[in-house]
C-alpha cells in the first residue's frame, strides 16, 4: 500500500476527465473545467444579460452650450462717430471671448452676452444651434418695467426694462435680461426672485415710498381758477360752490312776476284831486 502516493488523496474531477466531452482542462491531473453543455449554457446566460442591459439602458446624447450675443460695431462708433452704435444679434455655440477673437478682435467689435442655455446634440455639418427656451410661467414679460431687489448689489433699487426672459434648465429657474437705458444702457441678467414690479411692497422696501410732493400735486383740484388777487379768489370760490342756490331764486322771480304789471300801471293813473 503506497501511503505516500498522491493518487490516493487526489480530489475527484466534477466534470469528468480529459476526453469525456471536455471543453477545457486545469491542473496537471487533466480535470475538465466545464463540459460542452455547460459552455452553451454559460454563453446563453451571458447573451441574455447583455441583451437586457442594451434594452433598458438610456442612449448617450451629446450636449453643448448655446449663446445669444449682441455684437457692437466699434468701427462705426469710433471712426464715423455714429450714435447709437450699430448692433446685431447672433446665435452661436462660442462664448463671448472666443467669438470676439475669431471675428475681428476687440478693436473691431464688442460682444455682450445676452443669454445662454444648454442644447442636446451637436453642431456638426453646419447645424444651427437650438433656439432659446421660453420662460415657464413668468411673472414678468418682455417690455415690462421692473425694480431690482438684489440686496448688497450695485444695481439694487435700479429701475429697468425686461428685454429677454427664458428658462435655464441647469438652474431650474427663469432668467431675465434687464436693460437700464437711463444708466448708460447697461445690461444684466437676474433670477426671478430678484425682481419686483414698480409700486409693489418689495419695490417700496428698496426704493422707499413715493415722494410726498407728487402725492400733493395729484390732490390739487383742477376746477379752482387762478385769481389776480386774494379777494378775487375769495369771491370766486362761493360762486363756484353755490350753483344750486340760484334755482330757488329763479323760481321766486317767476312766482312774483305776475303782480309786476299792476305795480307798473299805478303811476299811469291820475293823481287824486
Amino acid at each position: 500500500m503506497n501511503m505516500g502516493g498522491s493518487d490516493m488523496y487526489r480530489a475527484p474531477c466534477s466534470a469528468g476527465r480529459k476526453g469525456d466531452d471536455c471543453r477545457g482542462e486545469i491542473g496537471r491531473d487533466g480535470c475538465c473545467l466545464f463540459t460542452r453543455r455547460q459552455a452553451w449554457l454559460l454563453a446563453a446566460l451571458l447573451g441574455i444579460f447583455v441583451g437586457v442591459l442594451l434594452l433598458f439602458s438610456t442612449p448617450a446624447r451629446a450636449e453643448y452650450r448655446a449663446y445669444e450675443h449682441e455684437i457692437i460695431d466699434l468701427v462705426e462708433c469710433r471712426l464715423k462717430k455714429q450714435k447709437p452704435c450699430k448692433t446685431a444679434r447672433v446665435l452661436t455655440s462660442m462664448p463671448a471671448d472666443l467669438y470676439e477673437r475669431t471675428h475681428g478682435g476687440a478693436d473691431r467689435i464688442a460682444v455682450l452676452m445676452i443669454a445662454t442655455w444648454m442644447c442636446h446634440g451637436d453642431t456638426s455639418n453646419f447645424r444651427q444651434v437650438c433656439s432659446r427656451p421660453p420662460a415657464r410661467k413668468p411673472r414678468f414679460k418682455a417690455g415690462e418695467d421692473v425694480v431690482i431687489t438684489l440686496g448688497k448689489h450695485i444695481t439694487n433699487g435700479w429701475r429697468g426694462k425686461v428685454e429677454v426672459a427664458y428658462y435655464q434648465a441647469s438652474l431650474r429657474s427663469n432668467i431675465y435680461g434687464v436693460r437700464f437705458a437711463e444708466r448708460s444702457n447697461i445690461y444684466a441678467r437676474y433670477f426671478e426672485k430678484d425682481l419686483a414690479k414698480p409700486g409693489s411692497k418689495e419695490a417700496e422696501a428698496v426704493t422707499g415710498p413715493a415722494p410726498a410732493a407728487a402725492a400733493t400735486a395729484e390732490t390739487v383740484p383742477e376746477a379752482v381758477p387762478e385769481a389776480a388777487s386774494p379777494e378775487a379768489a375769495t369771491q370766486a370760490a362761493p360762486a363756484a360752490e353755490t350753483p344750486a342756490a340760484e334755482t330757488p331764486a329763479a323760481e321766486t322771480t317767476e312766482q312774483t312776476a305776475p303782480p309786476a304789471p299792476e305795480a307798473a300801471a299805478q303811476p299811469q293813473q291820475a293823481p287824486p284831486q
